[in-house]
C-alpha cells in the first residue's frame, strides 16, 4: 500500500514540475477551458464542413452559439495571449489580436488614450497579460465566429515576455 501512495505522489509531483516553456506563465484554468472548447468546435466544424451535410454543420454552429451565449459578460482575469497583430482603425479604434493554441482573441482597450503608449510598444510575438469582460462576437456569420473569438473591452495590463 505505501508503494502505491508513493507512486501516486510521484506522479503528481512529476506533473506539477513539468514545464514545456510553451507559455511564459501558466494559462488560467478558465481561459484554458474556453480555448479547449473553441478548439474542439473548430475541429468539428472543419470536419463536418467537408461532409457538406447541412444538419451536421447546423449542429456545430448551434454549439458555437450556445458557447458564445454562455461566455457573454464573463470576466477574464489575468489571461494571456501572444500578440499576432496590432491594428488601429476607424475613429481611432485600437485592437490587439492575440492567440493561444491557434485560438484568437481580439483585445479592445477600454481607454484608448492610455492604451496608445502600451500598444505602440508591442511587437508581434510578445506575450500580454490582460483582464476584462468578454463582450460577445461580431462576425457576420457563425463560421466567422468559429474562426475568431471576439473579445472587446479587455484591458491589456502588461507585456510578460
Amino acid at each position: 500500500m505505501p508503494s502505491k501512495i508513493f507512486f501516486f505522489l510521484m506522479l503528481i509531483f512529476i506533473q506539477a514540475c513539468q514545464n514545456d516553456n510553451k507559455y511564459p506563465i501558466p494559462i488560467p484554468s478558465d481561459q484554458q477551458e474556453l480555448i479547449s472548447e473553441l478548439a474542439e468546435i473548430k475541429r468539428n466544424y472543419s470536419s463536418v464542413n467537408e461532409t457538406k451535410n447541412d444538419l451536421k454543420i447546423e449542429n456545430v454552429e448551434n454549439q458555437m452559439r450556445t458557447l458564445l451565449t454562455s461566455i457573454q459578460g464573463k470576466n477574464a482575469e489575468n489571461w494571456i495571449g501572444q500578440v499576432k497583430d496590432v491594428t488601429s482603425g476607424f475613429l481611432e479604434s485600437i485592437w490587439i489580436t492575440t492567440a493561444v493554441d491557434n485560438v484568437e482573441f481580439h483585445l479592445y482597450p477600454d481607454d484608448k488614450d492610455k492604451a496608445k503608449n502600451f500598444v505602440s510598444n508591442l511587437n508581434q510575438g510578445d506575450w500580454v497579460l490582460y483582464s476584462g469582460v468578454i463582450d460577445g462576437e461580431s462576425s457576420l456569420t457563425i463560421s466567422g465566429a468559429i474562426d475568431v473569438c471576439y473579445s472587446p473591452f479587455l484591458r491589456p495590463q502588461k507585456v510578460i515576455s
